[in-house]
Order: structure tokens, then sequence, then C-alpha cells
């Protein structure tokens, strides 16, 4: 089942001058059945966590992660008064298609000291009321010590931990994490394709999906042909067919994965979720990844 392994991101869902809409969106995909939420200080212009913890009143099923490191930004609330008149003058925007980087070269800036991460944990402990998983949030190799592994862990308290890559799956990134660590990145896009294989027994939740999926469409034509296959076995608009088409493909490629979506737009992100129950309670995620029939290495 693909619903059930589908975790809501909140990069794209702000509060403040939204916050009532906001939380309204987060609640319909709580109340849809999606059993996990992704957040962290700096989504939603630094307002996502607030949105999620008044969400959450009332689904206690909702496994709850954030993130350690990255800063939260000043002045969130005229953020997102700018965000709002912008979207008040112009139209949803098509989903990017784009690969993410292969990996993260060289820190970002976030704060991975024992300091900020305790103060980072404490303040979205709480907006959010609580935590079932703590990511180091766009960490790079080299910043991986012994000490701040320490600290993530002393967090934690027993509670899933790893680490959120803007990137995709980096196997010397991995390599810094024991076997049990949750590994969040982007997929490679030879997993979708079938050129590839995931790493065997990672925990993995995967986003830049649809980006992934449209951009290996726009350079690769048994790629696109499969993806046309594929849409034209969900009842939806070419759009959301398209996407949802691709979150099957992986789930079928990435079996152990979970799956993040996200959507600024209420609309489109009701759509998807429509369309992968669809897709559930027809039993036609085997048909549609079979569209795809892996290509040679």
């Amino acid at each position: 089942m693909i619903v059930s392994r589908l975790v809501l991101g909140t990069a794209r869902i702000a509060g403040g001058a939204s916050e009532a809409a906001a939380v309204a969106q987060v609640k319909s995909a709580f109340d849809a059945g999606i059993g996990a939420v992704d957040t962290a200080p700096s989504y939603g212009l630094g307002t996502a966590e607030q949105v999620v913890g008044k969400a959450l009143a009332g689904h206690p099923q909702v496994a709850v992660t954030t993130k350690l490191g990255s800063h939260r930004p000043s002045h969130p609330m005229l953020r997102t008064w700018a965000r709002r008149i912008k979207r008040l003058i112009s139209s949803p925007g098509e989903p990017e298609a784009s690969l993410p980087p292969a990996r993260i070269e060289a820190p970002v800036g976030n704060d991975f000291s024992a300091r900020a991460m305790a103060r980072s944990h404490d303040l979205s402990l709480e907006r959010l009321g609580r935590i079932d998983a703590l990511l180091l949030h766009d960490i790079a190799a080299q910043e991986v010590t012994p000490a701040v592994l320490g600290d993530l862990a002393g967090l934690a308290q027993g509670k899933s931990c790893g680490y959120a890559s803007y990137a995709r799956w980096d196997e010397q990134l991995d390599q810094r994490f024991v076997p049990e660590s949750v590994a969040q990145c982007a997929p490679d896009p030879g997993w979708l394709t079938g050129t590839a294989s995931p790493p065997h027994g990672r925990p993995l939740r995967l986003h830049s999906i649809a980006k992934t999926g449209l951009a290996l469409a726009a350079t690769d034509l048994l790629f696109a042909q499969g993806l046309d296959r594929a849409a034209g076995l969900i009842e939806a608009d070419p759009l959301t067919a398209q996407i949802a088409a691709i979150y099957a493909l992986a789930a079928a490629r990435v079996p152990q994965a979970h799956l993040l979506f996200t959507s600024s737009h209420p609309a489109r992100l009701g759509a998807l979720i429509k369309a992968l129950q669809q897709v559930d309670e027809q039993h036609t995620a085997a048909t549609i990844a079979a569209c795809f029939p892996a290509q040679p290495g």
C-alpha cells in the first residue's frame, strides 16, 4: 500500500498570515490517512512547526519528525505576509523537474554544536508538543563527528534518529551513521529507472520524488513512454496522474522507503492523495510499476 507509506512534508507550508488555512490543509492530510509528518525549524519561513503542532490536535497516531542544525528565519510573520501577497497576484507554478545534486559537497552553514542543537530541540518540542524522530539537517559528511552523533543520540533518547539531506543518497555520508539510522534524501535516478539498487536494509525516506521522475521523463525516452502508459491507468488530471505514477514506481523500486510529498496548494495536495488512494483501492501499483521495464545499467 502506498498511502500508508506517505509522509507529509511541510517545507512549503507556512503559517503566520495564512496559519488557519495551513493548519486546515495539514489536518486534511491527516484525516485522509497520512500517518507521518516531516518538518524543520527553517520550514515554512520558520512557521511550519507551529502549524504542525496545531494540526496534530486529535491525531495522536501521526508520527512527527523534525530536524536539528538549521537556522530559524528571522521575522517569520513579515515573511509569511510577503508570501501571501505574492500568491494573491500569481498562479500556482508547475512542479519543478530537476535532479537534486549528487551530494552535499561542503558545509552549508548549519549549526551542529551541542548548545545549538539542544536549544533547537527544546523550541521544536514546545511548538510541536511531541517529537518521534530527530534528523541532522543538511549535514556534510565531514561534519559528522562522534561528538555530533553522541549529542544527537542524547537528544533523541532512544527515538529514531539519522540525517536529512537535500541531495541524493550518498554512500560517503551514509557510512558515517549506524545501519539503523534513518536516511532522508532524494532518490538516485537509477533507482527509478532500474539501473541501480538502493542500499539494502537502510531505513529510507525519499523526497523530491516527483521532480526526479519528471526530470527523467524530459531526458529519457523509455522512461517518458512508461510514464505516459502508467499515468493513463490513473483517473486524475494529467499532471496529478503522472506524479501519482512516479510515486507508485518509487514505492515498488524502493520497497523499504517512506515517501515524502508536499505542496503549498491544498487542491494539488488533495488531488495527489486521492489519486494514490485510488491506486491502493484498485490494487494497480504493480501494474503501474510494470509500465517501466528496468533498463540495462
